[in-house]
C-alpha cells in the first residue's frame, strides 16, 4: 500500500504548481498538507508529519504554509482568506514582518487603510527579504492615497448633510412648512412628563432612603460589636508538610494534563482558524473538538481522584499511628477533639 505524502511534499507539490501560474491548483496543496500536519498532530493519530508538535520545525512549517497560502489568496482576490491566514501567523509572532507585509496587502485590497498602515509601521526594518522591505514604500503610498480618497469622500458627505440643514438656528423654528412636525413633538414630550405619577416617584425615593439607613446602621452593628476571633493554627508544620505531600503528587498529573491540553487545543485552533468556516458550522466543529477534550479531562481527573485517594489512606495510617503511640486514655481525648472543633 503507498504511503501518503507527508505534509513537507505536499508543500512542496503546491510551490510547483504556483511556479506554474496554477495558483488554484497550489492553494489546494498548500491547504492539503496543513490538514496532514494538523491531524499528525492530535493525540493518538497515526504519524502524518515530519515533526513532533509545537516543535521549532512544526511551527515553522506552519508559518510557511500559511505565508503560502495568504499569497495565493491575495493572487485569487480572497482578501478575506488572505488576512486570516497572516492573522494566524502574528498570533503565534506579533513582529513576523512578511505576514504583516501580506497583511497590510489584504487590508489595502478590503480598503482598511488604517489597519494597513498600523501593520507596515517597523516592516522595512524588521524583513530580512530585500524584496519585502522594497515594497513597503510603494505599498504605503498605496495606502495613503487611499486614505485620502476616503477623507475627501467624508467631506463630501459632510457638505451634503450641512447643505440639508440649511434653515435651522438656535431659537427658531424651522422654515420650509415643518412647524406642525415640531408642534407634535413638543405636544409628546408634555404628555410624557404630565403622565407621571408623583406617588410612585415618592416611594421609590423612600424605598432608596431606607436601603441607605439600613446599609449604615449594618456598618455601626459591625463596628460596635465583637472583634472577629484571630485565626488559629495549632501545628503549622505538619499543614506545611501535609501541602506539600499532596503538591507533590498532583504535580505530575497536572503536568500531564497540560501538555494534552496545549497539543489539543493548539491543533484546534489551527483547524479553525484554516477552514475559515460560518458561525452556523461553529456548533458542529465544536462539539467534535469538545468531546475529546472533554475525554482528556475525564481522564485526568480520574487520575487526580485515584491519587488524592491513595493519600488520603496515607494519611489515615500516619493519624493512626500517632494515635496507637499516644497510649490509650489520651488517645480518647485527643481523638474526640478535633470532631468537636
Amino acid at each position: 500500500e503507498p504511503q501518503a505524502p507527508t505534509p513537507v511534499e505536499l508543500k512542496a507539490l503546491g510551490n510547483e504548481a504556483y511556479g506554474r501560474g496554477a495558483i488554484a491548483e497550489a492553494v489546494e496543496g498548500w491547504n492539503q498538507a496543513l490538514r496532514r500536519h494538523v491531524e499528525g498532530m492530535r493525540p493518538g493519530a497515526a504519524a502524518g508529519s515530519t515533526f513532533s508538535p509545537l516543535s521549532p520545525e512544526s511551527r515553522a512549517l506552519e508559518r510557511s504554509l500559511y505565508l503560502n497560502l495568504a499569497q495565493g489568496y491575495l493572487k485569487m482576490g480572497e482578501a478575506v482568506r488572505a488576512l486570516r491566514a497572516c492573522q494566524v501567523v502574528m498570533h503565534e509572532n506579533p513582529d513576523d514582518a512578511k505576514a504583516k507585509y501580506r497583511g497590510a496587502e489584504a487590508c489595502l485590497a478590503l480598503r482598511r487603510f488604517d489597519d494597513a498602515e498600523q501593520l507596515l509601521q517597523g516592516v522595512a526594518e524588521a524583513s530580512d527579504d530585500p524584496a519585502t522591505a522594497a515594497g513597503v514604500g510603494r505599498l504605503l503610498q498605496r495606502v495613503r492615497a487611499g486614505q485620502k480618497e476616503d477623507a475627501r469622500r467624508q467631506r463630501e458627505v459632510g457638505k451634503r448633510m450641512g447643505a440639508a440643514a440649511t434653515g435651522f438656528s438656535e431659537g427658531r423654528q424651522p422654515q420650509g412648512g415643518t412647524s406642525a412636525a415640531y408642534a407634535a413633538k413638543s405636544a409628546n414630550v408634555n404628555a410624557h412628563f404630565a403622565a407621571l405619577d408623583p406617588d410612585a416617584i415618592a416611594v421609590a425615593t423612600d424605598v432608596a432612603d431606607e436601603a441607605a439607613k439600613a446599609a449604615q446602621r449594618r456598618e455601626e452593628r459591625l463596628a460596635a460589636g465583637p472583634p472577629l476571633p484571630s485565626p488559629v493554627v495549632h501545628d503549622l508544620d505538619a499543614f506545611r508538610a501535609k501541602i506539600a505531600a499532596r503538591t507533590s503528587k498532583y504535580a505530575a498529573h497536572a503536568d500531564k494534563c497540560r501538555r494534552k491540553r496545549e497539543v489539543v487545543q493548539h491543533s484546534v485552533k489551527l483547524d479553525w482558524l484554516r477552514e475559515g468556516k460560518t458561525r452556523s458550522e461553529f456548533s458542529d466543529f465544536e462539539q467534535k473538538w469538545r468531546e475529546e477534550l472533554e475525554q482528556t479531562e475525564r481522564e485526568a481527573h480520574a487520575e487526580a481522584r485515584a491519587a488524592a485517594a491513595a493519600a488520603e489512606a496515607e494519611e489515615a495510617e500516619v493519624d493512626a499511628d500517632a494515635d496507637a503511640s499516644g497510649g490509650g486514655g489520651g488517645d480518647g481525648e485527643r481523638g474526640a477533639a478535633p470532631a468537636e472543633a
